[in-house]
């Protein structure tokens, strides 16, 4: 029922289902069962013909949900979180430099299709200005590599 966690519990979801085509029928039958509150209403606010036709398997149903949920409007409000989502913005004023970075990187890949250097780019968009003094992201080809440079200089960006 959250739409700001719908990608996350997607990609759960569609992992479980490769690991049998018999698993992947089965969670068009079983998903639903488990939706809770505002899912859970509109699912079974369809008609028993529409639920037992997206219930035939996963990627039915998968199709089903993200056409509704997922609409225009919800793309552009993912899009925006990620442009403007920020070290230790509000709801985050604790976060460590490694979190930020995870919480940063899974925005821009829900909302973007961008190659390495942009992703960097954008990740570091979002710091402070003194964290370049420790951390020069033009020395990074790869989001990889400036993760493990945010965790190792962890300590001193706090400190910043």
């Amino acid at each position: 029922g959250d739409t700001d966690r719908i990608v996350k519990w997607l990609l759960k979801v569609e992992d479980f289902s490769e690991l049998s085509e018999r698993i992947f029928e089965q969670l068009g039958k079983w998903v639903p069962k488990r939706f809770t509150d505002e899912a859970e209403s509109w699912y079974y606010s369809l008609p028993r013909e529409v639920r037992a036709d997206i219930e035939q398997d996963w990627g039915t149903l998968r199709d089903f949900i993200t056409e509704f949920w997922m609409n225009r409007k919800w793309w552009e409000r993912q899009k925006k979180r990620a442009r403007n989502a920020s070290y230790r913005d509000q709801g985050h004023t604790r976060e460590m430099p490694s979190q930020y970075y995870i919480r940063k990187l899974e925005l821009l890949k829900v909302a973007f299709d961008l190659d390495d250097l942009e992703i960097i780019s954008e990740i570091m968009n979002g710091v402070p200005d003194s964290w370049e003094t420790v951390i020069n992201s033009e020395l990074y080809a790869t989001p990889q590599e400036l993760q493990a440079s945010i965790r190792y200089h962890e300590e001193t960006l706090v400190s910043l």
